[in-house]
């Protein structure tokens, strides 16, 4: 007997000092802490509080991910996970955290589970090619900045070849899959080619295919759950028995010129929205959408400046019946479900009320993060969106940097029918410094103002015009570890 257990155990020794040689596993991930206060949403609504009297709110939350990353150098598996949640919230409305669901689970005895699932899939080389491969539930990201896709989580596939020059993406993504046994999903195509002729030049030439056919699916929903495109404004993309076929061709550049760098994109939608109904208009989209960015290294900082500009209309100024185009740029933000996923996010002028720049799980701003005001697409349900910014950040020690940033944001059309003559959204300034404690340890404070336009006013129209709050601030300190 004794023997026996010998023999295995030294079975095991052999096993676990072989592991390392088959195959190599790798961790990384985060842990944060942020502490809020602000005068911007009431915490029980998730809507501007916009009262001038209304006292501010303050949180913390925190949020820990970690991502395995297992394998050889020909085939490899990602486990990517999420625990957050804000302190002291239970995931009932009594007293026990039992039974904590999504960004809960953070009061006393809080051992409730609430592990998310942000990525599963599979990472191969192709054999006898220069083509890899990743199959499953991943992060994916467009060509644009994030205005049409940002770590959007899909099950998808993609092909990535790279034939110098010139590198190649075919990709194929399974956004909603409704009744299996009925033609009522919604799928997502894309091709890509980015073209180096230089070290310092990139440009690339996208096309995106986004083909809904969930408007079949019964009472317009996805697994029990409504969800529309525009519902604001009546539309009802791939709601209300419509199917659509949407088409996206664009291009993207960069080009560094010394000390500068120069960036831009631009796309062009198009595409039917047909009636699977009687008494249900069918009509076109017709949308586009440009950006232009440059960086530039001025003495010991750097600067940016940046503008993009989505299409528009007035939808309400056409009868419903007699609505025909849909001019403003649909995005993976208006597939939602009817649930708060955030899948489009533009974060790079670092806009804190504006855009969500920075959020967690209560991740609040105006416009395209989970909990808006406008929507979760830039889209902006119809009216489009415009946008420009500029920012300054210097390292000032080995430890310390800093920044400021500030930004305007403005409706392409507003609903004069309904009215809203205004289109401002919102002027944000912002400061932030960031300390670095130690390796992969960083402290960071931040302060932001907004001053509020008539657009985002009206849009939170309860209650009497003089007493709604055009001035909001927020103010947060962040405590992250990256490993």
């Amino acid at each position: 007997m004794r023997k026996g257990l010998v023999l295995v155990l030294a079975a095991v020794l052999v096993v676990a000092f072989a592991a390392p040689a088959m195959a190599d596993l790798k961790v990384t991930g985060f842990y944060r802490a942020k502490a809020m206060y602000s005068n911007f949403f009431n915490m029980s609504s998730a809507s501007p509080v916009q009262r001038k009297h209304d006292d501010s709110s303050a949180y913390t939350e925190q949020r820990m991910r970690i991502k395995f990353d297992m394998g050889t150098e020909v085939a490899r598996a990602i486990l990517h996970l999420e625990s957050d949640m804000n302190w002291g919230q239970t995931g009932n409305a009594g007293s026990s955290n039992a039974g904590a669901g999504r960004n809960s689970g953070g009061a006393l005895s809080a051992d409730a589970v609430q592990l998310e699932t942000k990525e599963a899939y599979v990472w191969f080389r192709v054999p006898d090619t220069s083509f890899t491969s990743t199959v499953g539930m991943q992060m994916v990201s467009d060509h644009y900045a994030g205005i049409f896709a940002n770590n959007a989580r899909m099950t998808s596939i993609f092909v990535n070849g790279q034939f110098e020059p010139v590198k190649v993406t075919l990709g194929w993504g399974k956004l909603f899959e409704n009744n299996p046994s009925r033609t009522d999903d919604v799928d997502m195509y894309l091709a890509s080619a980015q073209f180096a002729p230089s070290k310092d030049m990139n440009v690339g030439v996208n096309f995106y295919y986004l083909n809904d056919q969930s408007g079949r699916a019964q009472g317009g929903s996805f697994n029990g759950s409504p969800w529309s495109i525009g519902a604001n404004q009546g539309m009802g993309i791939g709601l209300n028995h419509r199917k659509v076929n949407l088409y996206m061709p664009g291009v993207n550049f960069a080009m560094n010129a010394g000390s500068a760098k120069i960036s831009a994109f631009g796309f062009y939608q198009f595409g039917r929205a047909s009636s699977l109904s009687d008494g249900l208009d069918s009509f076109d989209v017709r949308a586009w959408a440009l950006d232009l960015r440059g960086d530039l290294k001025v003495g010991p900082g750097n600067i940016f400046v940046e503008g993009f500009y989505l299409s528009g209309d007035d939808q309400s100024k056409r009868p419903a019946g007699a609505r025909s185009d849909y001019r403003s740029p649909i995005t993976l933000g208006n597939y939602t479900g009817g649930l708060a996923n955030g899948n489009s996010s533009f974060t790079r002028t670092r806009m804190y009320f504006l855009f969500g720049f920075d959020g967690q799980n209560v991740n609040q701003c105006i416009i395209g993060c989970t909990n808006n005001v406008l929507g979760q697409s830039y889209g902006n349900n119809g009216n489009g969106l415009w946008h420009v910014a500029s920012g300054y950040s210097q390292k000032f020690t080995e430890k310390l940097k800093g920044e400021f940033n500030i930004g305007y944001a403005e409706a392409a059309a507003s609903n004069r029918v309904a009215g809203v003559h205004s289109r401002g959204i919102g002027l944000e300034t912002n400061v932030r410094a960031d300390y670095n404690v130690s390796k992969g340890l960083d402290l960071s404070l931040a302060f932001s103002y907004l001053n509020a336009g008539g657009y985002l006013m009206n849009a939170q129209n309860s209650g009497a015009k003089e007493d709604l709050q055009r001035n909001y601030y927020m103010l947060f300190a962040r405590l992250n570890y990256a490993f």
